[in-house]
C-alpha cells in the first residue's frame, strides 16, 4: 500500500514551488485553498503515472487480470494519499 511512499506528494510541492517562483499561470495570486487544491490534482497525476508504471514492472502471477492490475494502482494511489496525510 505505501509502495509510492511520499514521492508523488514531494514531486508536487516541488513543481508547484517552481512554478510560484516563475509566477507561471497567475499562481501568486491563488487564494492558499486552491493552490493545496492544485497540489493534490498534480498528486494525483503524479501518483497515477508512477503506480501505472509499478504495476507493469511487478512479475506477473498465473491469476492476473486487468481488474488486479486496476486494484492495485488504486491501493498505490491511496497509498500515496495517505502518506501525505500523515506527513
Amino acid at each position: 500500500m505505501f509502495g509510492l511512499s511520499i514521492g508523488p506528494w514531494m514531486s508536487a510541492t516541488i513543481i508547484m514551488s517552481v512554478l510560484g517562483q516563475l509566477k507561471a499561470f497567475g499562481l501568486n495570486r491563488q487564494s492558499q485553498s486552491r493552490l493545496g487544491r492544485i497540489q493534490l490534482f498534480l498528486t494525483l497525476i503524479i501518483a497515477l503515472l508512477q503506480a501505472v508504471v509499478t504495476v507493469n514492472q511487478l512479475p506477473k502471477l498465473l491469476i492476473y487480470n486487468n481488474l488486479s492490475q486496476f486494484y492495485e494502482v488504486i491501493m498505490l494511489i491511496a497509498g500515496a494519499f495517505f502518506g501525505d496525510v500523515v506527513v
